[in-house]
């Protein structure tokens, strides 16, 4: 019972303070919005910090994953090249 008395003050209090009409800025520029928190108030959560050895699995997922795109691409460059030859020859082109 009491929970809920708190929360409907809480939401009074709320409404009331954001019923309450602004005044002209000083500045003249009526479009800019009022600041509500100073950026020091604001509480933003660290990331995870890895240790060495999740760090070196890491980036040892990320070599091999790059090293199979650069298979994966001097594949299908060398297939390109098998297939688009005869081509070359018959417009005078030459092959890598």
């Amino acid at each position: 019972m009491d929970v809920e008395i708190s929360t409907e003050r809480l939401k009074a209090a709320e409404e009331t303070y954001h019923n309450i009409p602004r005044g002209k800025p000083k500045s003249g520029r009526p479009w800019k919005t009022p600041k509500n928190d100073r950026f020091s108030a604001i509480r933003t959560t660290k990331t995870k910090k890895l240790n060495w050895d999740e760090k070196m699995k890491k980036r040892a997922e990320q070599k091999s994953i790059k090293n199979y795109e650069k298979e994966l691409k001097e594949k299908r460059a060398k297939e390109l090249e098998i297939f688009m030859a005869p081509f070359c020859r018959t417009a005078g082109l030459k092959t890598k």
